[in-house]
């Protein structure tokens, strides 16, 4: 089916033109819209001279978005700067907007729709783009239509319910036609150009579409000062536009549905394809440089291991979310940490109360995790994020595998790092890191650096929920401080912190930002705790540098 469609520019009493309209097609189909090239003419660019405009296309202007309505996901926009082109819809369902600043007289906008048939479905299917797992679904191998050759100027939008099931996305391909940080000098034009995957937890907030994502929190936190924190700010979408694969992105249970958008671009590469598991346990070895773990109470009983390598140390912290019910001596649930790669090896903590924010920090390479419940019906969370660093000292220790047995091939001998929790690289879209054996107090002499990696074109922002370096006037040797780091590493300093007054929001300008910790045998204070968000580039965040903080968080 096609229909030609004609908007002749006739301004208002305001002498502005300003019309909307949307277009549907079929189950099974998608909406295509190609734009007549003579007909932009009449949409004039903004003049040169303007402050009040940023991009040519901000006067006049032709919008699509992938939806039924403004808030829906922006595919672009056209005006006489820009060549015409076409759009396509993901799903069956596309908005248009025609805007005009003073139009030129017998001015008219034409289109032609077609509604044609996707090539967007989940394989076994048929033309089914959305999937729920459950007991008898946990797994699902995903990829772009045609793979790896995928037809151009293709959008494809899939929806995954995690369900009760803690969810792990390893993008194994990705080969798109686009910039690494999926940013260009002209953002309302790149939309439709280059290739882009998106992958979105579609969480509190979600449904008025990316760029409304930001507004809606950010009206939230303004009406509710009292509950500010790095949730009324970070970014719910990961955005990949060329061929670098993003480390594992894992997404706890009841988190709510997973959105994949997918456009190949005008030149499209290989495209890209996925391998996405549900599980109530995360697998028995962990052998990453850095995780996370998410559990709740439909585990019931998982234990596992994280391994590093010879002469690292681990940290295993549990976020703000984590809980569960008290019980007396941890009869009815809890969580175990052991310092080694068994469950007879030394405790390192057990944890069986609602509140659990806190550290557990090996003195090798290895660390055994256990959480139990007894019944499923009660409520309980983890949400746990592990590290490995081979910063600080090394000296030896001997380990027993077994308490009961003695004798030979019952224990081992390895090198340990004395510097315990001291620093490390995080390959996450968010986590929570401390100083060194936080809240305790660390007085050894160290210097230790984190790295926080964002994936998919996002940068980290920090916050501190705690911060104390000890009286000021240690602030020459006790202090603090975070950067920011290009793509050829090289560091800009971003602050310098000390004493005890708590730092506000850091935020990073690259996917990569580095803490510096320097510690003397005259620190005072317990140290710090952080948690970070990725928070995604682009303009329309220049409002939160502007933001004041709220000193109680």
């Amino acid at each position: 089916m096609q229909a030609v469609i004609t908007l002749p520019l006739q301004p208002g009493s305001d002498g502005r033109y300003d019309c909307d309209l949307s277009l549907s097609a079929a189950a099974g189909h998608y909406v295509h819209v190609e734009v007549d090239q003579g007909s932009l003419r009449a949409l004039a660019p903004c003049p040169n001279a303007t402050r009040r405009h940023r991009q040519p296309c901000d006067c006049s202007f032709l919008e699509a978005r992938d939806g039924l309505s403004a808030y829906a996901e922006p595919m672009g926009r056209l005006c006489a700067a820009r060549n015409a082109t076409a759009f396509n819809s993901a799903d069956r369902h596309m908005w248009l907007r025609v805007a005009a600043d003073q139009p030129r007289a017998g001015g008219v906008v034409r289109l032609i729709a077609t509604s044609r048939r996707t090539t967007c479905h989940l394989g076994w299917k048929g033309t089914e783009t959305s999937i729920t797992f459950s007991g008898n679904t946990t797994g699902l191998t995903l990829s772009s239509p045609g793979y790896p050759r995928p037809p151009a100027s293709i959008r494809c939008q899939y929806t995954i319910d995690p369900g009760s099931y803690a969810m792990v996305i390893n993008v194994t391909d990705l080969d798109l036609a686009g910039p690494e940080d999926c940013q260009s000098k002209d953002p309302a034009a790149r939309l439709e150009d280059s290739g882009r995957l998106d992958i979105t937890r579609m969480t509190l907030g979600t449904w008025s579409g990316k760029q409304q994502v930001v507004v809606g929190r950010q009206l939230y936190a303004m009406v509710s000062p009292g509950l500010y924190s790095l949730d009324s700010v970070s970014d719910t979408t990961m955005s990949f536009c060329g061929k670098k694969r993003p480390k594992a992105i894992s997404v706890p249970p009841y988190s709510g549905n997973v959105r994949v958008t997918y456009h190949s671009g005008s030149s499209p590469g290989r495209g890209f394809m996925m391998k996405v598991e549900a599980s109530r346990c995360p697998p028995a070895d962990l052998r990453e440089p850095s995780g996370t773990v998410f559990l709740n109470n439909e585990a019931r009983n998982c234990a596992f291991r994280i391994f590093a390598p010879d002469n690292n140390t681990i940290t295993f912290f549990l976020g703000d979310n984590s809980y569960l019910t008290q019980s007396a001596d941890c009869k009815d649930g809890g969580l175990e940490v052991r310092d080694g790669p068994s469950a007879s090896s030394p405790l390192l903590g057990r944890v069986c109360e609602p509140s659990m924010v806190r550290g557990f920090y090996s003195t090798g390479p290895a660390m055994h995790v256990k959480f139990w419940v007894q019944d499923s019906n009660s409520y309980s969370r983890i949400d746990g994020y592990y590290l490995t660093t081979d910063q600080g000292e090394v000296h030896q220790q001997t380990t027993f595998l077994s308490e009961e047995i003695s004798g030979p091939g019952n224990s081992f001998s390895e090198k340990i790092r004395a510097g315990r929790g001291c620093g490390g690289s995080i390959h996450q879209d968010q986590g929570v890191f401390s100083s060194p054996m936080y809240p305790a107090p660390y007085r050894n002499a160290s210097v230790c650096r984190w790295d926080l990696y964002a994936p998919g074109a996002r940068s980290p922002v920090l916050a501190f929920r705690a911060f104390d370096l000890g009286p000021i006037t240690s602030c020459d040797t006790d202090f603090l401080e975070i950067f920011d780091v290009d793509d050829d590493n090289t560091e800009t300093r971003l602050a310098r912190f000390c004493g005890q007054e708590k730092p506000g929001f850091v935020r990073g300008h690259s996917h990569h930002m580095a803490v510096r910790y320097t510690i003397s045998v005259r620190n005072g204070g317990v140290g710090w705790l952080a948690e970070f968000r990725g928070l995604a580039t682009g303009d329309q965040w220049h409002v939160v540098d502007t933001w004041k903080t709220n000193p109680n968080l």
